[in-house]
């Protein structure tokens, strides 16, 4: 590529010079950087192959990765395999035909390169095209391309964007082919096919050695690899233009801190309204994982967090809504709190939820393999089937969401637990889901967990975890249900029973240490344990 460049060239709408600003024309000139990074992704091997198949190309906003899009698209057009199939693929086919493939357009218009130019496909003398194409993946079923270029791939957000990458998948029957994207980052919890992947490259990926050296602002390398896929990920304005009196202009023009991190600085943010970024819950599935708490522990005979006993929420509607149980357990000694357990149930389109069937069943079956705590529910919602619950022994709790008091005490909680890391998990992504799009709703007393109105996704998972994380917490990770009598064989019997028997000790909480902490007898609270009659 960087030698088709030197030799044959890119040629632009228009090119930057330090002193007399943008002017028309010109060909494309690589920085160093740009041109020790090209030149490792895309030049052949010994054995004749790329040494990856899918490159991220991803910097600031005002980077030039639209122009290396464009670029790239060109020179794979012209020196690759004749009758080859490329793709220009962007949100919308508007988009995807205003971007790389206008600026692809202009050079081959300059160049007189490709033999035949439309709005949405160019067609080159060696048989091959470029088509530029919408997000739409049944029309492109079959597609076998050799190159397709990703303008922008944060905005990829929905289900039809996933299977569209899929139907783009590299093909075993093409030569060399490649799949380009060049994008800055995206939204937690809403970009998330380019979140895999940048967790897949740069979070469980390793640092390319031959460009170990080129650093961000906190020395940290820009230049990953996984396998066969590549990422250059940037948050350093490198280009001439980048300039302090561009951004001082970009921020004074009113332009959110949040949207200036993510555009110019090209770093993950979450929604401005957002409970908490969801990376938060990947970090608490890692501390899971060191602890081997890596599936429900209810699947696991041997565990020991099996003797905790388990604080559950349940959440759910009584129509077409979805319902969620969730158990928490609190180690006190390690100061962490944990998912055990959880199950959630979505109705059938149109339909509703047997919660007898679903819920009850289930809970019936969690008395049978763990030690049960309170259970918290929402009255309004649940009643009846927890009324049957509770006649069949099992503690039920009533706890009123539409109190903004409890509502904001128990959003607050989790929300300390997973920022401040005390809470840990197995992974789950459908409670990832839930916790992604919950929304913090501002009130009189403090922000509490909701869900963006008309919004389709659930959060009853998250709404579930939430009053289990705050019951377990406020027992102190015990079960203190029913008080534990000890009988004091040296009362005087001051204290005791009229009838003559000894006097009682409670147990009132437990230490650091789990051992149980007394309440002293009437009239001794002020004396030292040692000397309680």
């Amino acid at each position: 590529f960087t030698e088709w460049i030197d030799a044959e060239g890119f040629f632009l709408v228009q090119e930057f010079d330090p002193v007399e600003g943008w002017t028309p024309g010109g060909k494309l000139e690589l920085s160093p950087i740009q041109k020790r990074i090209l030149e490792h992704c895309l030049t052949l091997r010994k054995d004749g192959r790329f040494p990856y198949t899918l490159i991220i190309y991803s910097c600031p906003k005002k980077s030039g990765k639209t122009t290396i899009g464009a670029a790239v698209t060109a020179w794979y057009a012209e020196e690759g395999m004749p009758g080859s199939n490329i793709y220009c693929l962007a949100n919308d086919q508007e988009q995807a035909a205003g971007r790389v493939y206008t600026m692809l357009d202009y050079h081959n218009g300059i160049s007189a390169r490709a033999s035949q130019r439309f709005k949405y496909e160019t067609e080159y003398r060696n048989g091959t095209k470029v088509m530029a194409v919408p997000s739409e993946y049944r029309g492109q079923a079959g597609g076998n391309p050799a190159l397709s270029v990703w303008d922008e791939l944060w905005g990829y957000k929905t289900e039809s964007a996933r299977r569209l990458w899929a139907e783009m998948a590299i093909p075993p029957t093409v030569n060399n082919p490649l799949k380009f994207v060049v994008t800055y980052a995206g939204h937690l919890g809403e970009s998330d096919l380019l979140w895999d992947l940048y967790n897949h490259i740069v979070k469980e990926g390793e640092a390319v050695p031959e460009l170990a050296d080129i650093k961000d602002e906190n020395g940290e390398p820009v230049c990953w690899r996984n396998g066969r896929t590549f990422a250059y990920w940037d948050s350093v304005p490198r280009m001439s233009w980048q300039t302090d009196d561009y951004y001082t202009e970009q921020l004074a023009e009113g332009m959110r801190m949040v949207d200036f991190l993510r555009l110019h600085r090209n770093q993950w943010v979450a929604s401005d309204d957002s409970f908490i970024d969801v990376s938060r819950w990947d970090d608490a599935v890692r501390r899971g994982q060191d602890v081997n708490l890596t599936e429900p522990i209810i699947f696991r005979e041997d565990h020991p967090f099996r003797d905790f006993p388990i604080s559950i929420g349940v959440d759910g509607g009584t129509h077409h809504d979805c319902a969620a149980v969730v158990g928490c357990y609190f180690d006190v000694k390690r100061g962490r709190v944990g998912l055990a357990f959880h199950r959630i149930w979505t109705p059938p389109k149109g339909g509703t939820l047997d919660l007898e069937a679903t819920v009850q069943e289930f809970l019936l079956l969690l008395q049978k393999k763990v030690r049960l705590g309170n259970i918290l529910y929402d009255p309004t919602q649940l009643h009846m089937m927890m009324t049957n619950l509770k006649n069949m022994g099992f503690r039920v709790v009533e706890f009123n969401q539409s109190s903004n008091t409890r509502m904001t005490a128990v959003s607050q909680n989790l929300y300390d637990l997973l920022d401040q890391g005390h809470f840990e998990t197995y992974p789950a992504r459908d409670m990832r889901d839930h916790l992604r799009f919950s929304v913090a709703k501002q009130t009189p007393s403090g922000f509490r967990i909701t869900k963006e109105k008309h919004a389709k996704y659930k959060i009853d998972g998250t709404i579930a975890l939430a009053m289990a994380a705050y019951d377990a917490i406020n027992r102190g990770g015990v079960d203190l249900s029913n008080p534990i009598r000890i009988r004091n064989r040296f009362s005087d019997g001051l204290t005791g029973d009229p009838r003559g028997a000894v006097p009682e000790r409670f147990i009132v909480g437990w230490d650091e240490k789990r051992k149980p902490i007394f309440k002293a007898p009437r009239g001794q609270e002020g004396l030292p344990e040692e000397l309680w009659t």
